[in-house]
């Protein structure tokens, strides 16, 4: 029986935070006559699952969103 594998995202320290940081997603924006919703979508869903599966608590966006 092997030992599961030790936690990537450890509890943090106290008085310490978790922070994630992204920039220029540019949501909305067209590539040509493209219709990027989709790829929006996937982002945005695999952002959200990464934000739970670090525990971050901060999101930090710097640069355009839209």
């Amino acid at each position: 029986m092997t030992s599961p594998l030790p936690d990537p995202f450890p509890t943090n320290p106290p008085g310490a935070f978790r922070l994630i940081h992204t920039a220029d997603w540019h949501l909305g924006k067209p590539l040509g006559h493209l219709d990027r919703t989709e790829e929006y979508r996937r982002f945005l869903q695999w952002l959200g699952e990464t934000i739970r599966a670090t525990r971050a608590d901060a999101l930090l966006v710097s640069g355009d969103i839209f």
